[in-house]
Order: structure tokens, then C-alpha cells, then sequence
């Protein structure tokens, strides 16, 4: 048995707009985790944090992940979403 789980939270200019000249840029700060669980007791989960709407297409995030037995990575995502 497995399962996997997502979530994740737009701020939506909640703090960029606070931040002077950031909210001309119209970037907003996004949120969330992944986590996929396998059988046996094995998992792994990703934390991340994020722009997005830079040059109102492309996302940025900085993420985290854990695995079993402690082990831990970094790394940064860009994003181009296709079909908006």
C-alpha cells in the first residue's frame, strides 16, 4: 500500500506587497510540501518555498527533502507552466 500527499499555499502578495519596491514587481511568495509514503515504512517528503510570477510566467523554489534513515538534499526548482 502507498499513498502520496500535496499541498501547497499562494500568499498572493500577503508579504511581498509589505516590502517596498517589491510589490511592483508583482511576485508572490508560494508554499507547500509532497510526501510519498511505500510500503514497509519508507517515505519521502519535499518542503518548499518559493516566487512565482516572475516575468509573469516563470517560478522559482528553493526545496528541501528528507528520506528515510535522515538523509537530506537542497536544490532549486524553475518552473514554466504549460497550458495557462
Amino acid at each position: 500500500m502507498y499513498g502520496t500527499g500535496h499541498i501547497e499555499y499562494h500568499l498572493n502578495g500577503l508579504l511581498t506587497n509589505k516590502i517596498p519596491g517589491f510589490k511592483k514587481l508583482n511576485w508572490f511568495l508560494v508554499t507547500g510540501a509532497n510526501a510519498l509514503m511505500l510500503e514497509k515504512g519508507n517515505y519521502y517528503v519535499e518542503y518548499f518555498a518559493g516566487l512565482e510570477n516572475i516575468f509573469k510566467v516563470i517560478r522559482v523554489d528553493y526545496i528541501r527533502s528528507v528520506e528515510l534513515g535522515g538523509a537530506q538534499r537542497s536544490g532549486i526548482r524553475i518552473a514554466l507552466p504549460v497550458g495557462r
